[in-house]
């Protein structure tokens, strides 16, 4: 299963909104790419007919390191749920693949520590501690 390559539209965008100008520039290019998958937040979720999709996102010091759209797969990532603002999915004890930028080499825990944080903000009573990333690629 690829990622999901789509012209932006006015739905899309308007998942956008949340985020601040800087980060849009930044996020948008990624939505339409086709590159290895990592492992992301979900950030948002919406339907495209009969599809489900959700928006990935890996953020750092409020900018996004990587940003995905792709067709949604509860059993990989981690998923806000609307109903009761747990985070379902993915064991967010452990990240099987980290993708990051050559430039951010060497501050791994750093960025886990941010990871951790962006999932309280989801859900400010999810308590997760990340304890093992198993392979981590660098860009």
């Amino acid at each position: 299963m690829g990622f999901i390559r789509k012209e932006i539209g006015e739905r899309e965008k308007k998942l956008l909104e949340d985020f601040s100008i800087e980060e849009k520039e930044l996020a948008l290019p990624f939505l339409l790419e086709d590159e290895k998958r990592g492992i992301f937040l979900c950030v948002k979720q919406f339907r495209i007919g009969e599809g489900k999709y959700q928006v990935l996102a890996m953020i750092l010091g409020g900018h996004l390191l990587e940003f995905r759209l792709e067709e949604e797969r509860a059993d990989r990532y981690p998923v806000r749920n609307e109903e009761d603002q747990s985070v379902k999915g993915l064991s967010t004890e452990t990240i099987s693949q980290l993708v990051i930028p050559k430039v951010l080499k060497g501050r791994e825990d750093k960025i886990v520590t941010v990871i951790q944080h962006a999932l309280s903000q989801i859900n400010p009573y999810y308590d997760t501690k990340i304890r093992e990333v198993n392979h981590v690629e660098y860009r």
